[in-house]
């Protein structure tokens, strides 16, 4: 089954990951607003790590249960999401 990794993961891993999201799609939400020359915009940051959210969740959990695609999803997340809204 797809999500036997992650719920067999010790809770510590997946509070890990949990954070790693949140941060990294925050920063990256907070960067590319920067760099498009936006006062930072909470409500824009946070629909970013809500999106990056679902797509660690439903994408990379279910296949890729790792580190690298926390990480991943909170940089896709944050940009994806900030550049949709902007």
């Amino acid at each position: 089954m797809l999500w036997e990794e992650m719920i067999a993961s010790p809770l510590s891993e997946k509070l890990l990951y949990t954070c790693l999201v949140i941060c990294f799609s925050g920063m990256a939400s907070c960067y590319y607003q920067h760099m498009i020359h936006l006062p930072f915009n909470k409500d824009i940051a946070f629909g970013a790590i809500l999106t990056s959210g679902g797509i660690f969740l439903f994408l990379f959990a279910t296949f890729w249960w790792s580190l690298a695609s926390a990480v991943l999803s909170g940089v896709l997340g944050g940009i994806l999401f900030t550049r949709k809204v902007t």
